[in-house]
């Protein structure tokens, strides 16, 4: 009872059934918890109220993107009830724990309620505006014009004064908002460049573009993403602006360059050499280029590489002539004929695109800008070994196959073994390099080459009979 209450019923002199309770403070009634004629005790809660003039915005955010925000900072919100209408608030609290179940973190936001439109346990989407510097990290500083040499109570972000004094809801002292990292002057502007987010494949962590360099002409390049933007996609480095970029189809270009071997999204780096063009070749690769006629070797080394399996030639041993089409191709090894004759077109046209791309990037002497990972860059032989080879010591075939089937493990070594031969190019195993392991029908078979796992899989019927019977399983 107030002081004016227990005056009125001295004066009365007798009591009233019915009593008026004042509520310490005004606000909107949640919950009625007594009911006519129940007894109550002291301390036992009678009405639940609460002042809704400011309500809290929950949210939940990732980790990554909580560090980026700052009390006090405006957030703007659209609730599930009030579609089309924007609600602004400001960050009270951020839980500096993360959710053991959810891995995310708590913010709280106070939005002003005057008019009653926010109701509790409604549904809101928020929006948050970071400013970001030319590297995507967020501004020291940010501004905030509504906080700009204006103060602002520690406790109660949206009280905001144009002068020192105290809190309304709280009475503490008011501070300025610069020691929340505010500041009065608008930062310069840092110009970003960004993209369509359909623009970039991303692959673990691969993130690549398309840039057309020519009308239907595209190359792909390796970028380095920053922040995302609604429908856009900051790129902070391997892109320049005014650059086009494929946007839709990107998908069918890198089905293409998969199926070419070339570099794609699901590896960029396939085909691709060192840049440094001095790197001397290996010791095996000079001495198998070494073992063709002067007028081979040359048309070898300008070749450079297999059509078949992009592999460096000399890699597998002494490469082999094939004619085709009156061409002479170079190839890592027997088990990429077949493949060779029957698609001529096809690694004809690698060749030719790999030799237009290798003078491109011996001629391009542009210092700056990002390295285009679609031109294909092997390694030239050394001067003096290309004219005159020098004297050197050709490795023993029988202690190299011993040194190849040695890289297996002892149980595969076994098999391979016994095996002894390749079944598609009866090449001893190991004379070209650690054999390969293929599960065919349950059986594992040893190929010589990466080129001879397409004919094996064709027809293994052929090729298994080939093999010794006591070959194990």
């Amino acid at each position: 009872m107030t002081p004016d209450q227990i005056q009125q019923l001295q004066q009365a002199g007798k009591a009233n059934s019915r009593l008026h309770l004042c509520a310490p403070i005004s606000g909107t009634v949640l919950e009625k918890l007594a009911v006519q004629g129940q007894y109550v005790k002291t301390g036992q809660p009678i009405y639940r109220l609460a002042d809704l003039s400011t309500v809290w915005l929950m949210l939940q955010l990732f980790p990554e993107d909580a560090t980026s925000i700052r009390y006090g900072q405006k957030i703007e919100a659209e609730v599930q009830s009030l579609p089309g209408r924007t609600f602004a608030g400001r960050v009270a609290f951020i839980d500096p724990a993360v959710d053991s179940k959810t891995r995310t973190v708590g913010v709280r936001v106070v939005m002003p309620n005057d008019d009653g439109l926010l109701r509790i346990g409604d549904y809101a989407k928020a929006t948050i505006s970071v400013q970001l510097n030319g590297s995507g990290e967020p501004l020291g500083n940010v501004y905030d014009s509504e906080l700009a040499n204006k103060w602002i109570s520690p406790r109660h972000p949206h009280m905001v004064s144009s002068s020192p004094g105290k809190c309304k809801v709280c009475g503490i002292a008011l501070v300025p908002a610069a020691q929340f990292g505010f500041t009065s002057q608008p930062a310069a502007s840092n110009k970003g460049l960004v993209v369509p987010r359909n623009a970039v494949l991303m692959a673990g962590d691969s993130s690549v573009i398309y840039v057309e360099v020519e009308p239907g002409r595209f190359e792909i390049r390796s970028v380095v993403l920053g922040p995302t933007n609604g429908d856009e996609i900051a790129i902070l480095d391997g892109l320049a602006e005014g650059e086009q970029v494929a946007c839709s189809g990107n998908f069918l270009i890198d089905s293409q360059m998969q199926l070419a071997g070339k570099p794609s999204l699901i590896d960029p780096t396939k085909a691709k050499a060192t840049t440094e063009v001095d790197t001397p070749l290996s010791a095996d690769v000079i001495a198998a280029l070494a073992e063709l006629p002067s007028g081979d070797r040359l048309l070898a080394e300008s070749q450079r590489i297999c059509p078949v399996t992009m592999a460096l030639l000399g890699s597998m041993g002494t490469p082999i002539k094939v004619d085709v089409d009156g061409k002479s191709v170079f190839i890592c090894c027997e088990g990429c004929r077949k493949s060779l004759l029957s698609e001529s077109a096809k690694y004809l046209a690698i060749l030719a695109d790999q030799s237009s791309q290798d003078n491109v990037a011996r001629t391009d002497s542009s210092p700056t800008g990002p390295p285009l990972i679609g031109a294909i860059q092997m390694l030239p032989l050394q001067a003096e070994v290309a004219q005159t080879p020098a004297p050197m010591t050709v490795p023993d075939p029988a202690n190299a196959v011993t040194d190849a089937l040695a890289k297996l493990a002892p149980a595969d070594r076994a098999i391979a073994e016994r095996q002894k031969v390749c079944p598609v190019t009866n090449l001893p195993l190991g004379s070209m390099g650690t054999p390969i392991k293929v599960r065919v029908n349950g059986k594992s078979v040893f190929i010589c080459c990466e080129g001879c796992r397409e004919q094996l899989l064709a027809k293994p019927a052929k090729y298994i009979a080939n093999l010794p019977k006591e070959t194990s399983r």
